[in-house]
């Protein structure tokens, strides 16, 4: 009898998926707890019944509520867009402090009273956003509360594993909608600082003055610390192997159409017992395939709509290279790491994902061949370490963008060596710039490089890689003194003995932000921190190398460095030609530090 209503019900609500596990909720305790009398299940089938109708009614309630909130919340937006808009083209007839003293006052009055309307209906778009923002707070609570039915219901029933599970799948579907509310609110929250502060940055160009800023602060909700969300782009896990003409390269389609704030490449071995630790990408070689040396890593680039990863592969000589790598016997750390194949993915961040940045440079021309732009200091004024510093090169007209690294893995002058890239460090006041000096502008130090001993294909011509523009973003850190916090961060010291640290509160690798720096604690960099790296680039012929390669797992980060025996191995290394020489540095000492950048939830 009870199957028999089970399948009427089936055919009824075939289209509902919740309807019908519900439906099959009913089937299975009909069959597994036969050995309870009648009556005792057609009380439990009724009540199952009622709460299958009830939920039912609730769910399509709340979809049409929340869909009803999202239209709106999209509306606001587009209104606030215009205002924005149209407050941009009107900033645009008085663009510096000169126009505006040629202005006739008459003609001031009307650029005052237009943006003080458009102020006004900015506070009004604001308002309603807020509540928005209170009615999908309430239907999150609703479905809070629906789950807490649901889990009472599955207590009245009985404890098979079938019907636990089944509920367990109802829960999940529950939460997709919690999910939507969830990222619709984050939206809002960010819009509305994006919007505001660009928005007070005009309306101070164009009035001279505060008050109308002010203003519009007032009407924006206390923001409670800059913050960064999920990334907008997480690809799969995808094999890459070194010393493989077809699968040393992988291409990434992140098709969001802007050049990302933020790009982090994940590589993790596909051993069992490794698979849970993570080395990061790097910004570009310091090393080629003819020397014989060991190098490895994965070295990325990105534009508007791709990452492009490359893993080491022979181009003309030596197959040293490889994507998994600690090092020889000149690093020290934990345990060897040496392997051809792993896996790699990326994750993306554009602008809406991150608050809008504390400090950001603008573009700044660099030039491998020009002494005047091969080194750049950098006054970011946030009065404290910043949680986050992207440095971002723009590789000549290509399109293409790469990241800055933080040590001098290796560094030669000879004509057959391909090596480049962008190294930085900063510290409390500044961010400092170096780009590899080549004033006879060939292959041995440039902007970006991946050429010998990459992936299965010359990328670049060289010409496209000596010449770009670098551009700083940072954002503070919730330890910085000030009324409003930044991105919430956790520090981890790493003693020079550690090989790993372990600690109790878990990364998210889906969500937060990790790396390692090594600080500086004396030299001409003293307090400086310079980012630690994916894999040594590095030791052969006896010439100097440095810097701290890092893998981290959800409880640990593991740690090599330049073995305490070598001669020729520095924590701490700038060497020249980076920057002409200006604040190079070989120091053995520093302080190792592994940060995490906690993302919202």
């Amino acid at each position: 009898m009870y199957r028999t209503l089970c399948f009427v019900g089936f055919v009824r609500y075939q289209h509902n998926s919740t309807v019908k596990i519900f439906l099959f909720i009913c089937f299975v305790i009909s069959t597994v707890i036969s050995s309870e009398d009648s009556s005792t299940q057609e009380d439990l089938i009724d009540i199952l019944h009622k709460k299958l109708i009830t939920l039912e009614e609730t769910f399509k309630t709340d979809i049409r509520l929340l869909r009803h909130a999202i239209q709106k919340e999209s509306l606001a937006r587009m209104e606030l867009k215009k205002e924005f808009e149209k407050m941009r083209i009107s900033s645009n007839v008085v663009n510096d402090t000169e126009s505006i003293r040629n202005l006739d006052p008459s003609t001031d009055r009307k650029q005052r009273n237009y943006l003080e309307m458009s102020l006004n209906k900015l506070k009004r778009t604001i308002t309603s956003e807020k509540m928005i923002r209170k009615e999908l707070e309430a239907q999150t609570k609703l479905v809070l509360s629906e789950l807490n039915e649901v889990q009472e219901a599955k207590n009245k029933t009985c404890s098979c594993d079938a019907v636990q599970k089944l509920f367990d799948t109802v829960q999940a579907e529950t939460r997709v909608s919690l999910e939507m509310i969830n990222v619709t609110l984050l939206a809002i929250k960010q819009w509305i600082h994006n919007t505001v502060g660009t928005t007070s940055t005009v309306l101070n160009k164009v009035c001279g003055t505060n008050m109308a800023a002010a203003d519009v602060l007032q009407s924006r909700e206390n923001h409670r610390g800059k913050v960064f969300g999920k990334p907008s782009f997480t690809s799969d896990w995808l094999v890459i192997k070194s010393q493989d003409r077809q699968y040393s390269f992988v291409t990434f389609s992140h098709n969001l159409g802007n050049i990302p704030v933020k790009v982090d490449v994940q590589i993790r071995s596909l051993a069992q017992e490794e698979q849970n630790w993570i080395f990061p990408g790097i910004g570009s070689a310091q090393a080629d395939d003819d020397r014989g040396a060991a190098y490895g890593g994965a070295v990325y680039l990105y534009n508007k709509t791709h990452v492009l990863v490359w893993a080491p592969c022979r181009i003309n000589d030596a197959d040293t290279g490889k994507v998994l790598s600690s090092g020889g016997s000149e690093w020290l750390g934990p345990k060897i790491i040496s392997s051809h194949i792993a896996e790699v993915r990326v994750r993306v961040w554009t602008e809406n994902d991150f608050s809008s940045a504390d400090y950001e440079s603008g573009w700044i021309d660099v030039d491998v061949s020009n002494a005047d732009k091969v080194y750049h200091e950098l006054h970011h004024g946030l009065g404290a370490f910043p949680a986050l510093v992207a440095p971002q090169i723009r590789l000549g007209n290509t399109g293409y963008v790469s990241d800055g690294f933080g040590s001098s893995m290796f560094v030669t002058g000879k004509e057959w060596d391909e090596w480049g890239g962008v190294l930085y460090g900063y510290n409390e006041k500044t961010v400092r710039i170096w780009v590899p000096f080549n004033p006879l502008a060939n292959l041995t130090g440039c902007l970006f490089s991946q050429r010998d001993g990459w992936g299965n294909v010359f990328f670049f011509d060289k010409a496209q890689v000596n010449k770009g523009q670098i551009k700083v973003r940072a954002w503070r850190s919730s330890q910085c003194p000030t009324e409003n916090p930044g991105i919430p961060l956790k520090e981890y010291i790493v003693s020079p003995g550690e090989g790993q640290k372990d600690f109790e509160n878990n990364i998210d690798i889906n969500r937060d932000i990790a790396f390692l720096s090594v600080e500086a604690t004396s030299g001409v960099n003293n307090g400086y921190r310079f980012l630690g790296s994916g894999a040594p680039h590095n030791y052969y012929d006896n010439q100097p190398y440095g810097g701290a390669v890092y893998s981290y797992s959800k409880t640990g980060v593991r740690v090599w460095r330049p073995s305490d025996t070598s001669t020729n191995g520095y924590l701490v290394h700038i060497r020249n030609p980076m920057g002409n020489g200006k604040n190079i540095q070989a120091s053995k000492n520093g302080k190792i530090i592994f940060q995490i950048l906690l993302g919202m939830q």
